[in-house]
Order: structure tokens, then C-alpha cells, then sequence
């Protein structure tokens, strides 16, 4: 049985270097070279033997043509030397697509809604038939499993030990540079043995016991030397201080932790599909795989220096390292050991950016991710997932999901900040243009409405386009004003704050009066109002009549504001008549309304009491027919003349307004 399987294996070695293609396609050139040196002799008068030497070179040629193509292979890159069967063994080697090709083979999903964040599904419930794990997922995620429970202890071991290397004098270094040599040898060996490509065509239980096999006899000598290593350097840093000693046992428990997973869980009988799905972790894995739906830190007053971060990871030992070396590298940090401990953490917090662990009981990483992107409160802070888990599906699932990066432990320091920095960076960046969005919004805004209470609704796109001067004449234009006086006086007796009160009120009090009016509204120097009817041609009532409301509403609105303020009188005047409306933009927009209309119905405005509405005859004679009059006799203008006034008391019957 072992003389067919090495035959077997000896016969893909040839596939995979080449080496029958090779053959054949020798076969053929040797073939041709032959019938043209027969065709050749005979046309060109060679000698008999020629062709017979043809034959002899083909022949010395072959076994050295078979050598090359099994040492070098061609590539895109140009002749390099084909790796061994250590280097690559068959057990190992798989045709498997290239990550963009995965990627796209995936399912994909719509993007998670931005609404309010709702409760995960429980871990225990069943997902659709339709997306079961298949056997392959399930012998993958097997794959996977081992590899996150063989990286686990080899990243403590590397973390701690480079943590102690930048603490400790060179001389002192020795002892745990031989652990930190020997666990990245480690780490390369479980890679090399379980690479994320590994498996034939089809990934059996065969070939994953295969590894299996590898992992006992290949790191049973290695993880046994680490475990003396870690036994040397507790010796001959005995006399060091607690923290580093913490650290050396630290790493002893996690070469302790590696020697147990490698002389007991993975030193068994090939595993079947229905073992291969035992335990939680291969359970989580083959979840991600499947691409199945899931619902201590520095000092407390030390300022984050470049960012605070929250640490999701099940794992106490991965939460004290990483934290660890994020804080030597000026972060803030937050931990928490799940994921209903992270979103609570969340919704009480501000973070820069989070670190997410993706296998985890309970709420596993992909769950937190998208409940995350549901809460609008979350759904803006970057999240790196973090696992010893590198199958590409695992990979598109997280960043399909609204992960920004994905880094696979156990991390280099230099590269982790190298990401870290970078995401933060490009976050921050994007948080100030949306500032600066906001803020561009909010002042064009304000801006609109400045314009609005300087200019009518019809001047406001020129103002806006700086159009420069803009004359509009009227030779029939209604217009009311309304003219507060005795302000100073009010202000001496009751202070300037309770003046400002007053006005603010009065003021919101009487544009809410012409809210449903065809009319446009302007304050003067905040103690007159000027409101004038819509622009139309002159000949159209309705504009006049609106004035005449508006003036009703002024009057019962005046006579409120006014009521418990002696000092102070409301004073309404209606005129119709010629007028001129500009807009002159010098260094400043400036804008008037000038004329007859204004100037008749400001005197009026001013000579009159609070509750009567004075009205002159151009706007009795416009208003007459809706409206019920008294005269009012006769007053002398500021121009010498004489003018009947009268004054405006309500609506006709057939005309009021319900």
C-alpha cells in the first residue's frame, strides 16, 4: 500500500513540475526534427548517416530536457528553481483560485441599512437550509481552526517576547532572542504546513489528517526546545524586576499552551466531516467561511496621543498584548472581552477607530461589525478585524461588511501601527470634510437668510449671483408700515435686555401675521416694519387688499404687544401709490424702496395711535369695496399740504375672511 501511494505522490510531482508536459511536447520537436532531417538528406544530397544522427542527439537530449524541467520552472517572472517536495509537499498544494476570483464567486449582499441598532440573532439559531455549511466548508474551516489555535500561543509568545527585547539592556537580551528566534520558526513552520492554500483539489480527511500528522512530528522537537528556552531565560532573569518576570511566565504558559495543542488535540486519527464541526471555534469558522449571517489600559489621565482605540477580543492574553503595544505606541485603549460588551462600551464612548476580533462565543466579530453599520451613531468609527484566521472568504465576509482592514495574527509591530496610522488618518480626514461640509452648509444657510431679510424673495438670486445694481419702478404699489415708537424710553425705564425681549417677541408676532399673504416683508432699523404687496401689475386688487388684511392683524397683533407698555406706541399707516425698489451693490449690497408709497405711509404710520390703522385716500380708494372705513380728518404732511385720513376697521361682510 506504500509503494502505490509513493508511486501516486511521485506522479503528481511530475504534474506539478511540469514534467510529463515537458516530455511530451520534447516528443514532438524531436519527432519533427527527425522528418526533416530525412526530408533533408535526400533533397540536399546529405550524408546516410545524418538522420541517424538526428536520432542520437534526441535521444542524449531527453534525460538531460527532463532534469531542467524538474529542477526550474518558467514563469512570468523568468527561470527561477522549482521548490522541493519539503518546501511544498503534495498533501499541501491545491488549485485553488486567486482571491479576486473568490471574491467574486461570493454572494453578494446589499449593504446594511442605516437605521437604529437591533438585537443580533441568537448564536443558537439555525440559519436558512440554503446556506448551511457544506462538507468543504466545514473541512476548511477545520483548516482554519488550526491554524487560529497554533497562531494564538505563537502570538504571545513573538509579542511578549519583542516587548521585553525593548525594555531590557543588551546585555540581558540573549535568553529571550532565542525565544522570540524560536517562535517566529515556529510560526513559519505552522504557515508553511497550513497555508490558507493548502489541500489537493478537493480538501479530504486524508489530507487533513496528513497535516495533522506534520504538525506532531514536525513541531514536536521545536515546541519542546521552546518550553527549555523559556525554563533558561526565568532563570536568568531571576533577579529582574516583577513586571519582566510577569512577562517571562507569560510567555512560558503560552509555549506551555502550544506544546499541549501539539502532543494532544492535534496528535489523532484523521477527523471526519462530523468532528471536523465539534467545539465552538471550528463552529465560528466555518460560519465566516460560509459566509453565513451573524447577528487595562495607560494611565486614566494621560491624553491620547494619536487616537483612542477599543480592543474586541475573547482572548485575555491577546487583549494584554495588544493593548500593550499600543500603548507604547501612544494610543489610547479600551477593552472588552465580547461583543455586547464592545457595543455597550460604543454607545457610552467616542472612539477613533476599533480592533475586532472575529471568532468569539457569543456575539462573534461579524456580528458587532454589523450591528455597527445599523447604528448611526457607529456606523462612522473604522473598524479593523483582527484573527488568525486568513481564508480569503473570511477576508471579502469582514470588508464586505463595512470592515476597513483585516490583519491576521500574530502582528508586526511596525506594520500594525503602519495600518493603524493610516486608517486613522484617512478617517480624520474624512470626519473634516464632513465638518467642513457641515459647516459650508450651515453658513450658506444662515446666508439665505440673511439675504431674505434684506432684500424681497425676487432680489435674493441676484444678491446671491452679485449681479450688481437692479431698479424696479411701481407706478401703483400698496404698501402698510408699521412704526414702533418710545423705544428709548422703554429702555430707560426697563433696561435694554427687557427692550430686546420685547422687540425679539414683537417682532416673530408680526411676521407670523403675514405668513399666508402675498405680500413681502422688511425691517428697518428693528423699529419699523415695511410691507409691500407682491409685485403685479397695478390694475390687480387683490395685492392692495392683501396689504389691507395684513394692516387688521398688525393692528390686533400691536395692540397685544403693547397693551402692558405705556411707553411705547404702534403707529400703522396704508398708502398706494408710485415707488422705486434698487439694489445697488458697491463694496456692499444696499437696499431701498423709495417714493410716494413709502414716504405717504410712514407719515401716516407716525402720526397715528396703537389700534388704529391710518389710511390714505389712494388706499381708500383701492380698499373701499372689502373693506369698512371712518374718516378721520385731515392732517398736515411733512411737505406743508393737507391729507383726508382714514381709518381702516374690518372686512365687509361678503368679504371676511373665515
Amino acid at each position: 500500500m506504500s509503494f502505490i501511494a509513493s508511486v501516486r505522490d511521485f506522479a503528481r510531482e511530475l504534474r506539478r513540475r511540469r514534467v510529463t508536459r515537458v516530455a511530451v511536447a520534447y516528443g514532438v520537436v524531436a519527432w519533427l526534427m527527425v522528418e526533416v532531417s530525412a526530408a533533408a538528406e535526400e533533397a540536399l544530397a546529405l550524408p546516410t548517416w545524418t538522420d541517424s544522427f538526428v536520432v542520437l542527439i534526441a535521444l542524449v537530449g531527453f534525460p538531460l530536457a527532463m532534469i531542467l524541467a524538474w529542477a526550474y520552472d518558467l514563469s512570468p517572472e523568468g527561470v527561477k528553481r522549482t521548490g522541493s517536495d519539503a518546501e511544498n509537499p503534495p498533501a499541501l498544494r491545491a488549485n485553488t483560485p486567486p482571491a479576486a476570483a473568490i471574491a467574486r464567486q461570493l454572494p453578494r449582499r446589499a449593504p446594511p441599512r442605516r437605521e437604529a441598532a437591533r438585537p443580533a440573532a441568537a448564536p443558537s439559531s439555525p440559519p436558512p437550509a440554503d446556506l448551511q455549511p457544506t462538507p468543504e466548508d466545514l473541512r476548511r474551516a477545520l483548516l482554519a481552526t488550526l491554524r487560529h489555535e497554533l497562531r494564538t500561543p505563537l502570538n504571545a509568545v513573538i509579542g511578549y517576547s519583542e516587548l521585553l527585547l525593548e525594555d531590557l539592556p543588551p546585555e540581558r537580551e540573549a535568553p529571550v532572542r532565542a525565544i522570540l528566534t524560536a517562535g517566529q520558526r515556529s510560526l513559519l513552520l505552522v504557515n508553511e504546513i497550513l497555508r490558507p492554500d493548502a489541500g489537493e483539489t478537493e480538501l479530504t480527511d486524508d489530507v487533513l489528517a496528513a497535516m495533522r500528522r506534520r504538525i506532531r512530528e514536525e513541531m514536536d522537537e521545536s515546541t519542546a526546545r521552546l518550553g527549555e528556552l523559556c525554563a533558561e531565560a526565568r532563570t536568568a532573569l531571576q533577579d529582574a524586576d516583577a513586571d519582566t518576570l510577569a512577562d517571562v511566565d507569560r510567555i512560558a504558559e503560552a509555549a506551555g499552551r502550544l506544546r499541549t495543542l501539539v502532543l494532544s488535540e492535534l496528535n489523532g486519527p484523521a477527523v471526519g466531516i462530523d468532528q471536523s464541526a465539534a467545539g465552538l471555534t471550528r463552529e465560528l469558522a466555518a460560519r465566516v467561511i460560509a459566509g453565513l449571517p451573524r447577528g487595562g489600559a495607560v494611565e486614566e489621565n494621560a491624553p491620547p496621543l494619536h487616537g483612542h482605540i477599543l480592543v474586541v477580543d475573547d482572548n485575555p492574553t491577546n487583549r494584554d498584548l495588544l493593548s500593550r503595544q499600543l500603548a507604547r505606541q501612544g494610543f489610547s485603549v479600551a477593552l472588552a472581552e465580547d461583543g455586547n460588551t464592545a457595543l455597550e462600551l460604543l454607545r457610552r464612548q467616542d472612539f477613533d477607530l476599533v480592533l475586532l476580533d472575529v471568532l468569539m462565543p457569543g456575539l462573534d466579530g461579524i456580528g458587532v461589525l454589523t450591528q455597527m453599520q445599523r447604528d448611526r451613531a457607529t456606523t462612522e468609527v473604522p473598524v479593523i478585524m483582527t484573527s488568525a484566521m486568513d481564508e480569503i472568504e473570511g477576508v471579502v465576509r469582514c470588508i464586505e461588511q463595512g470592515a476597513v482592514d483585516y490583519l491576521i495574527k500574530p502582528f508586526d509591530p511596525v506594520l500594525l501601527q503602519a495600518r493603524l496610522s493610516a486608517t486613522l488618518d484617512l478617517y480624520r480626514l474624512r470626519a473634516q470634510q464632513r465638518r467642513a461640509r457641515q459647516e459650508l452648509e450651515e453658513e450658506s444657510a444662515w446666508a439665505e437668510r440673511l439675504a431674505r431679510s434684506l432684500v424681497p424673495d425676487r432680489f435674493t438670486p441676484r444678491l446671491r449671483a452679485g449681479r450688481g445694481a437692479l431698479v424696479e419702478s411701481q407706478d401703483s404699489l400698496a404698501v402698510v408700515i408699521v412704526v414702533l415708537q418710545g423705544l428709548s424710553t422703554y429702555a430707560t425705564r426697563q433696561g435694554d435686555t427687557a427692550l430686546a425681549e420685547w422687540l425679539l417677541g414683537t417682532m416673530e408676532a408680526f411676521e407670523a401675521c403675514a405668513q399666508d399673504l402675498p405680500v413681502e416683508l422688511r425691517w428697518e432699523g428693528g423699529a419699523a416694519l415695511v410691507a409691500t404687496s407682491a409685485p403685479a401689475d397695478p390694475a390687480d386688487e387683490p395685492d392692495a387688499v392683501a396689504i389691507g388684511e395684513l394692516a387688521l392683524r398688525l393692528r390686533e397683533e400691536g395692540v397685544a404687544r403693547a397693551a402692558d407698555v405705556e411707553a411705547i406706541r404702534v403707529g400703522i399707516g396704508i398708502h398706494v401709490g408710485p415707488a422705486v425698489a434698487s439694489l445697488i451693490e458697491t463694496d456692499r449690497f444696499a437696499f431701498g424702496l423709495w417714493g410716494e408709497a413709502p414716504e405717504v405711509a410712514r407719515e401716516l404710520a407716525a402720526q397715528g395711535e396703537t389700534g388704529t390703522v391710518h389710511v390714505s385716500p389712494a388706499a381708500y380708494a383701492a380698499l373701499h369695496g372689502a373693506f369698512e372705513f371712518e374718516t378721520r380728518g385731515i392732517i398736515e404732511t411733512s411737505s406743508g399740504t393737507q391729507m383726508p385720513v382714514y381709518a381702516l376697521l374690518e372686512r365687509r361682510e361678503a368679504d371676511r375672511v373665515s
